[in-house]
């Protein structure tokens, strides 16, 4: 099982994970056995640092769960961002660890880890639930959108037909499908398929 976190960071760590430990077991297994294994569950924070690109200290911190509502609070998460870069900086920089695995990474902190994980070269590894239910998706590049999966349809039609794969089976997993639970946030929100859509 991999070893809990140590705070010691030169440690020949192989991989560390940001927000991971629930799937502990599964991630010993992709990388091969290994037990240097280091999780993170929140970012710390440093008053020092190099330069961050302006773009994406706006974005990570308009992206956190709660950016703050008035101008005080959006000023102190802003603050609190290019801290949380500088503490990620200092933190990946001196780790031996070349692999980073973070649930989704596209938003608040787990952006902030990958962006330094990549100005730091270190290789990255995007985990995020799959669209078949029990499944999950692992890409280089990121998720949904922002994933390395080819933007045309062809190329899927060609892998089916290689494959022999029936085109129609998906859908007998219609009936595991199910919409996430209602939120009180008001930038998140359901919204109907589009029409030619609901016709697939």
């Amino acid at each position: 099982m991999p070893k809990p976190i140590n705070t010691n960071q030169n440690s020949p760590y192989t991989a560390v994970v940001f927000r991971g430990r629930r799937f502990k077991s599964w991630l010993s297994a992709f990388l091969c056995g290994t037990s240097n294994i280091q999780y993170i569950k929140a970012l710390g924070l440093s008053l020092n640092g190099p330069k961050i690109d302006s773009y994406e200290i706006e974005l990570c911190t308009k992206t956190k769960n709660k950016p703050g509502r008035f101008w005080l609070s959006k000023w102190f998460r802003k603050q609190m961002t290019i801290m949380q870069f500088n503490w990620c900086y200092k933190f990946l920089n001196k780790s031996s660890a070349q692999v980073l695995i973070l649930w989704n990474g596209t938003k608040g902190s787990p952006r902030i880890f990958a962006e330094t994980a990549k100005k730091l070269g270190k290789t990255i590894i995007f985990v995020e639930g799959g669209m078949v239910p029990g499944r999950l998706t692992l890409d280089s590049k990121g998720i949904h959108y922002g994933s390395s999966l080819p933007r045309t349809i062809d190329f899927y039609y060609n892998w089916a037909q290689k494959h022999n794969g029936d085109q129609t089976k998906w859908r007998t997993l219609i009936k595991d499908l199910t919409a996430r639970p209602a939120t009180a946030r008001k930038d998140i929100a359901h919204l109907p398929a589009a029409e030619e859509l609901k016709q697939q």
